[in-house]
């Protein structure tokens, strides 16, 4: 669950759905930052958390799935 604007004042949450059901994709949730400093946080830390995930894990296919969000993140703090 993401927070909402009323919870912390530093961000705005919203979701949105992806019309395309071919593709596959799910409800995905994504917060838009007020402030650059707490984006900036909130991306190192999902970083780091997700690369802790990563070396915890054994089997193939969650790895991937982690990998491959941990380029989006990376992506996002650039």
């Amino acid at each position: 669950m993401s927070p909402s604007s009323r919870d912390n004042p530093c961000v705005k949450s919203s979701s949105w759905m992806h019309s395309l059901t071919q593709t596959r994709f799910k409800k995905c949730n994504f917060i838009e930052w007020k402030d650059d400093e707490h984006e900036e946080g909130y991306y190192k830390n999902l970083l780091y958390s997700l690369k802790r995930k990563l070396d915890a894990k054994e089997d193939l296919s969650e790895m991937h799935n982690l990998r491959t969000r941990i380029v989006g993140v990376e992506f996002l703090l650039s």
